[in-house]
């Protein structure tokens, strides 16, 4: 018997589409369901539709990874960091998913510089991140909410810089151990910012 989750997945990958976010969508049902011909056909539509959208690309991406294609998963990526704004919060999450994807091609000092660029500007948002009624954050600023916070994202950034210190790689690249000494100092002001926060918003 299917799972919720399962037929959810069926019904997507089966769907309709005529948009690039619908493309997407489906494509990416169709990853999670081993339909992977299928999934790169409908990211190409999504891609070709709306070529200024960076997850689309991502995603083919991480597609390509799985079917071992490294060298297209690269010109994806480096597609991306030509057009994401590394200052702008809208790029935040794509900053991320984007130094995981140099991670899995082992472009270790691209990946470590897309994680240092995220850091830092979540270190210069996180205090305008405020509680949200829902037990949630979001960045509040002039009064206004102007983004989702990214401290969920804060984690799997740690967890990421952690895959770096386990890479025998980056202990022989002299040029990746300066990048890597810059991401403990924003991880450990992004920790204490956040705690800072966090007891602020408890009182």
């Amino acid at each position: 018997m299917k799972t919720p989750y399962e037929e959810f997945l069926e019904e997507t990958a089966n769907s309709y589409c005529t948009s690039a976010p619908e493309f997407n969508n489906r494509a990416n049902a169709m990853m999670e369901l081993g339909r992977y011909l299928e999934a790169q056909r409908d990211y190409n539509r999504a891609c070709t539709l709306e070529p200024d959208e960076p997850v689309f690309f991502l995603n083919r991406a991480e597609l390509f990874i799985e079917l071992g294609m490294i060298e297209s998963a690269l010109n994806d990526a480096a597609y991306v960091r030509r057009i994401i704004d590394v200052d702008g919060i809208q790029n935040m999450e794509d900053m991320l998913q984007l130094a995981g994807v140099f991670h899995k091609c082992k472009s270790l000092y691209s990946a470590a510089e897309m994680l240092l660029c995220f850091l830092k500007l979540l270190r210069t948002l996180i205090p305008f991140t405020t509680k949200d009624n829902k037990g949630g954050f979001v960045i509040r600023k002039d009064k206004q909410n102007i983004h989702m916070s990214n401290l969920a994202d804060f984690d799997e950034a740690k967890q990421l810089f952690q895959e770096f210190l386990w890479a025998k790689e980056c202990e022989d690249d002299g040029m990746i151990k300066p990048l890597i000494e810059e991401i403990k100092r924003e991880i450990y002001d992004c920790r204490t910012l956040a705690l800072k926060i966090d007891r602020q918003n408890q009182r």
